[in-house]
C-alpha cells in the first residue's frame, strides 16, 4: 500500500460553461495528456481549498470567485490511501501577475484566457 498526502482537482467552468483542461506531458504515458488542474495537498497546515486555489493559479494562471466541493474520490483504492477532493470553480479571472509555465500548455478554445503561447 502506498501512503499518500492527498490531492485536489479543479473543474474550472467559465462563463460560457466550458471546462478548463491542461495539456501536460506525462513521461510514464509517453505523451501529452488532457487533465484537470490538480495537485498534491503537501503544504503543512494548508486546507484542501487552499491547495485547490494554489493549483489553479499555478497551472492555469487563474483565480475563481466561487468554489464548491463536488466529491471526495479514491483514484487508486487498491494500492493507495490517496483521497482526491474535487472542486468546482466558477467566476474565473486571470491571475494578476501570471508567470508563464513552459511545462504546461492550456488548450486553445477551452477558456478565453487559454490562448496558446
Amino acid at each position: 500500500m502506498v501512503e499518500h498526502v492527498g490531492s485536489v482537482a479543479i473543474v474550472a467552468i467559465d462563463d460560457q460553461q466550458r471546462v478548463l483542461q491542461i495539456r501536460q506531458y506525462r513521461h510514464p504515458a509517453g505523451h501529452y495528456l488532457r487533465e484537470l488542474p490538480a495537485g498534491l495537498c503537501d503544504k503543512p497546515g494548508e486546507p484542501p481549498i487552499g491547495a485547490a486555489q494554489r493549483e489553479l493559479a499555478e497551472e492555469a494562471q487563474l483565480r475563481a470567485a466561487a468554489w464548491c466541493t463536488l466529491a471526495d474520490l479514491r483514484p487508486s483504492p487498491g494500492i493507495s490511501t490517496e483521497i482526491c477532493r474535487v472542486y468546482q470553480a466558477e467566476q474565473l479571472h486571470a491571475e494578476e501577475q501570471a508567470a508563464a509555465r513552459p511545462d504546461r500548455v492550456r488548450l486553445p478554445g477551452e477558456h478565453p484566457a487559454a490562448r496558446p503561447a
